[in-house]
């Protein structure tokens, strides 16, 4: 299962590469020609200033949706800003995006666990995150990442609509949580616990609790 998962995470990694560095160059280099074009027609016809705004307009929408799915596929952040810095910009570039108010405490956890096993965490984050912006209904968002002891414990809570665990996760349910599915098997990956409380009107708590690997944890001591 890890293998499976570097092997996504090598080819999510190739691809968002070629979507920054190929596509969203190319279209950088196109936005900037279509200005300077624009700023020459000045001169001559301005009847062609409006199409000519309207096709930049469309081409800048395109690097930035390039840009979205490059940051989706690879985040880069891990690379440039370590694992807590990381996070905190997903946090609050989800809360940017979103009318959904997010209070969050993020403490240092860099360091603290594998190349590989930070991505991962990453992901069940951004998608926890993204999952209580699209279905909880909710009017307030609360997430913790800090280090307790030997492991590292992040709390997702929400204020939403809420549900009903054991229908969610019963196999015999056409519409089960596949995400709350995900999320246990990474974490039981990572060698760690998911826990979900959630009840029909009264919000959703999800914990995970992941093991600091022994010289990791020797490490952060001293």
């Amino acid at each position: 299962s890890r293998r499976l998962i570097q092997s996504q995470e090598d080819e999510r990694k190739r691809i968002a590469a070629e979507l920054h560095d190929s596509l969203g160059q190319n279209l950088l280099i196109a936005k900037n020609q279509l200005f300077l074009v624009q700023e020459m027609s000045t001169r001559t016809n301005g009847d062609i200033q409006p199409k000519l705004r309207q096709v930049a307009n469309s081409v800048g929408a395109a690097l930035e949706e390039a840009r979205a799915i490059s940051h989706q596929l690879r985040p880069f952040q891990l690379e440039r800003l370590g694992l807590t810095r990381a996070i905190r910009s997903m946090v609050r570039q989800t809360s940017d995006s979103t009318k959904v108010p997010i209070e969050s405490h993020i403490e240092s956890v860099d360091a603290l666990l594998p190349a590989e096993s930070e991505v991962m965490i990453y992901r069940i984050l951004q998608e926890a995150l993204s999952n209580v912006i699209r279905h909880a209904d909710a009017s307030q968002v609360q997430i913790a990442v800090e280090q307790r002891g030997p492991q590292i414990q992040m709390v997702v809570r929400d204020d939403g609509r809420g549900f009903d665990v054991d229908t969610m996760l019963d196999p015999e349910n056409p519409v089960r949580g596949l995400g709350l599915t995900g999320f246990e098997e990474r974490a039981h990956l990572l060698g760690g616990q998911f826990h979900c409380e959630s009840s029909p009107g009264r919000g959703t708590t999800l914990t995970f609790e992941l093991p600091i690997p022994e010289s990791k944890n020797g490490d952060a001591k001293h």
